[in-house]
Order: C-alpha cells, then sequence, then structure tokens
C-alpha cells in the first residue's frame, strides 16, 4: 500500500512514476522516454501513457482497478494507462505483486494495482509545479486544482490538472549528436485531465458513488531523415470512464455491491514527412477500445474461530471489450470484440489472530479463492489459489501461495 503522503514526499507527480518506484514493475514497455524496440508489441511509449507491467509479464498481463472497477484498455496493447487518474484525488495505491487470477482474471496474471480516491475532502488546493534537464530539454509545466465538499451524508472531490513537458532532443546530448536533427530521445507531451468522485448515503441502508473520468494527451516525436527532411509523429489520445455503484448494508456486517462501469479510448496515430516541399500526411489511425462491464458481490462473515471472524467474498459479472484499428489514409479496418461471464467466491480464516497468546504461532491465517470465466471467444476456465499467512512472533510473517492462471489472448492477437 502506498498511501498519498508517502507519494507527496517521493516527489511523484503521477501515478506513472509511482508504479516505476515498486520493485517488481517492470520500467520498460509503455511508458514515457521508452524508444520503440524490436522486442514486440508493446514495448515503446505509443501513447504517452504508464502501463502497469508487473513481473515484465506485459502491460497485458497486470490489471489496474480504479476503486475496484477495471478501467478501459489503452492503446492496441491492452494495457492501462494508470496515469490518467489525477496523482491528486488518491488517497492509496494497493498493489498485489502476485498472480491473481483466482480473483480478477486473465489481465491479472502479474497482479493488479486498485487505485483508492480520496472520499472525504473538504477545501481547495492549488498547485503549481516547474522543471527541466540540467542539460537542456524536457521543460515541464503544470497546474493542478482540487476541490472538494463534505455534508452529512455524503461528500465530493473534483480535480484538474494541466501538464505539459518539453521533448528532449538528440542535439542536447553529446552521445547522441550523431543522429540528424531534429530527433526526439524523449518525446513532448501536454496533457488535460479531470475527475469527480462523489458518494451519498441513503440512512443505514445503502450508500450511492459515482466516479467520472477525462483526460486528453498529445505527445510529439521527431525523426531526422536528413538535413532538410524528418518525420514528425504525433499521437493524440482521449480516455473517458464513468462508473455509477451502489452498496447495501445488511445484518450482521454484511453488505452487497452493485456496479457498472463504461470505458472509452481513442488514441489517433498520425505520421507527417516533413520537408523542405512541406508537410505531407503519411499515416493516420485510430486504435479504438470500449469496454463495458458490471459486477454483483456480496462479502461478510461466515463464522467465528480463535483468531476472528472467517469472512466470504462472493460475486458474479459480465464485461465485454471491443477493439478497432481504422486508417483514415490506406489500407482496411480490423478488430473485434470478446465477451466474458465470470463468477467468483473468496474464503479468509483466520485460525490465530496476535490476541489469542499462542506461543510460537502469532499469527495463523488461511484463503482460498477460485473464480470461472466463459469467454465467447475459446471457453469456459477455472483458476483457484490457495494462501497461508503465517507469523511464529511479531518481528517474522511468512506467507506463501499456490494458484494457477491462464492468458487469453489480447484483441490485437486475435484480429
Amino acid at each position: 500500500t502506498i498511501g498519498s503522503e508517502q507519494i507527496q514526499e517521493a516527489g511523484c507527480t503521477n501515478l506513472g512514476e509511482v508504479i516505476r518506484s515498486v520493485p517488481q514493475t517492470f520500467t520498460g514497455g509503455q511508458k514515457p522516454g521508452v524508444i520503440g524496440t524490436a522486442g514486440g508489441i508493446g514495448n515503446g511509449d505509443f501513447t504517452g501513457g504508464s502501463a502497469l507491467d508487473l513481473r515484465g509479464l506485459g502491460p497485458d498481463a497486470s490489471l489496474t482497478l480504479l476503486n475496484g472497477r477495471r478501467l478501459v484498455y489503452d492503446g492496441y496493447s491492452q494495457g492501462v494507462d494508470i496515469s490518467a487518474v489525477p496523482v491528486e484525488a488518491v488517497e492509496r495505491l494497493e498493489i498485489v505483486p502476485d498472480g491473481a487470477s483466482a480473483i480478477y482474471g486473465s489481465d491479472a496474471v502479474g497482479g493488479v494495482a486498485n487505485v483508492i480516491l480520496k472520499r472525504d475532502f473538504d477545501g481547495v488546493t492549488l498547485g503549481a509545479r516547474y522543471g527541466g534537464a540540467t542539460d537542456g530539454g524536457l521543460a515541464t509545466r503544470e497546474y493542478t486544482a482540487t476541490a472538494g465538499t463534505t455534508w452529512e451524508s455524503g461528500g465530493l472531490i473534483a480535480t484538474f490538472k494541466d501538464a505539459d513537458a518539453d521533448p528532449i532532443y538528440a542535439s542536447q546530448r553529446s552521445y547522441t549528436k550523431y543522429l540528424i536533427d531534429p530527433y526526439s530521445i524523449y518525446n513532448g507531451s501536454n496533457l488535460r485531465s479531470g475527475l469527480v468522485s462523489v458518494h451519498q448515503s441513503m440512512g443505514d441502508v445503502a450508500e450511492l458513488r459515482l466516479d467520472a473520468l477525462r483526460t486528453e494527451r498529445d505527445t510529439t516525436e521527431y525523426f531526422g531523415l536528413t538535413t532538410d527532411s524528418y518525420y514528425l509523429y504525433n499521437p493524440d489520445t482521449s480516455i473517458e470512464l464513468i462508473s455509477p455503484s451502489i452498496e447495501f448494508f445488511l445484518r450482521n456486517d454484511w453488505s452487497i455491491n452493485l456496479g457498472g462501469t463504461y470505458g472509452k479510448d481513442d488514441t489517433i496515430y498520425a505520421s507527417h514527412l516533413v520537408s523542405a516541399a512541406g508537410s505531407s500526411l503519411i499515416t493516420r489511425t485510430c486504435y479504438c477500445n470500449e469496454s463495458r462491464s458490471w459486477e454483483i458481490g456480496a462479502e461478510g462473515p461466515l463464522f467465528s474461530v480463535e483468531g476472528g471472524d472467517a469472512r466470504l467474498a462472493i460475486g458474479a459479472g459480465a464485461r465485454k471489450n471491443e477493439f478497432l484499428a481504422v486508417p483514415y489514409i490506406s489500407g482496411s479496418s480490423y478488430g473485434g470484440d470478446e465477451r466474458a461471464r465470470f463468477a467468483y467466491a473468496e474464503l479468509n480464516v483466520p485460525f490465530v489472530s496476535p490476541a489469542s497468546g499462542i506461543p510460537g504461532v502469532h499469527r495463523l491465517e488461511f484463503s482460498a479463492a477460485v473464480r470461472g470465466e466463459d469467454y465467447d471467444s475459446f471457453g469456459k476456465v477455472a483458476t483457484p489459489k490457495l494462501g497461508v499467512i503465517y507469523d511464529p512472533t511479531a518481528d517474522f510473517t511468512f506467507k506463501t501461495s499456490w494458484g494457477k492462471s491462464f492468458k487469453a489472448p489480447t484483441l490485437l492477437q486475435r484480429y
């Protein structure tokens, strides 16, 4: 768990910087400043976003959630741009750097990151930042505004961010001066992002919640060809997300949560050939993603054991992801969709707690989970997982787990 104070003290200005500070995160791939390589899809800075990539298994194998809800895929690699969420609205970031397909499905093979937004924020905060690289380039200007209010039965937080950064040119570094100018070794970018989160309780019966997000980002990359010609690449990305939910509070500490999410991510990738004769458009393609999902879940205590209450979480739902590549200059469109239905159950049993006072067993917990998914493309699959946590004393913790994961092909791979 990485809290907002820790993020602020570390000087991180977006969640992309936060995830890159986690040792289990692969720092290549879909992140700003990463030059495209021959290593395969998703290994370059295609949209200017930052995708979680735990254990280096690929951005499509690590799941990113916002308040427990899935975010829309970004670009063509089925990664999720975690930096689209303004860090000023974040209460904490929870990361499970372990296979979690038994709870979350195919895209959680490497692990899960859950972005938890602030609930109660009262007041207005304004921020500004300027910085640059000592050897030139990367001049960065950033402005943020966060406002919130609370009332007896609810609260609201809204945040807006505007940030832009200049590229670093090859001519600004001694080790790349041989490249033909203009040639950018770190892309320029411009980001505008806004988020609103509101919650309203209905007495002791239920609570309504709505999260909405919109982010626009455009990046600029130069590739020098000759002394009077170069390629100019301009990916332009827009991300939209809306997620309503309602939680019902039942007797005996049980609750039922029903929620849905709609997301849309369009990246229009354009390239120009610029020469003394002028500028000509070479390619212009939209990599369009759309997602819809709903889920109902229940959680609460089953029975009491020595260490406390054994708790059960169950749920079911469905989701649909669409991907379409539309070339505007030449070529044919391709893409398609995928539907999946799922159900899951997770049990946690604390056999021994620190309050039990048993010598040599400070804590002993057991967990079990299973998830079944039914894909319209390849059928049904079930993934189990078992885990044990044992503390002989308050100073030592031993953890072990066994589980199975599966990786569904990405929509780009299928189509």
